[in-house]
């Protein structure tokens, strides 16, 4: 019995728009790009982990990343804050990161500042950890010792 090859043959055999298609779709996909800001000869970035999609109710971790005249400066030394409608929520000395939890949904400001430069970041917090209650917990405790 004849042995039949599989792999590009697929290709060569199927209609080019099956093939093009599904490219386009993945181009398509929304993406989450870090924003880079600039101040005179400096240029900051910020990345927000996990994935740079904040939650609201959990703690999300802030790195920035800095250059000089295309340096990169591993020291900031600057202060951050965590504004909302104009009200500051956060203030902190840092010198790369940091960690900050949003109380709810909604648009915040970062800003970071050191004698020589100044950026702000909006950032848009869409989504909410959602805390399972105290009840809820102790229910699920109570069942996981009486075997149930």
């Amino acid at each position: 019995m004849a042995r039949r090859e599989v792999g590009l043959s697929l290709c060569y055999n199927t209609p080019m728009k099956y093939i093009l298609i599904p490219l386009f779709l993945l181009i398509a996909l929304p993406t989450h790009a870090h924003i880079i800001k600039k101040d005179g000869n400096f240029e900051g970035m910020l990345h927000i982990l996990p994935d740079d999609i904040p939650l609201a109710g959990t703690t999300t971790e802030f790195y920035f990343m800095f250059e000089d005249n295309k340096k990169i400066v591993t020291d900031c030394k600057c202060e951050v804050k965590i504004l909302q409608k104009g009200n500051e929520l956060y203030r902190k000395n840092i010198k790369d990161s940091f960690f900050f939890e949003f109380p709810k949904i909604g648009v915040y400001q970062a800003e970071i500042y050191r004698n020589d430069f100044s950026m702000t970041w909006d950032i848009r917090v869409e989504k909410a950890v959602v805390k399972p209650s105290w009840f809820s917990v102790f229910a699920k405790r109570v069942r996981e010792l009486l075997g149930i």
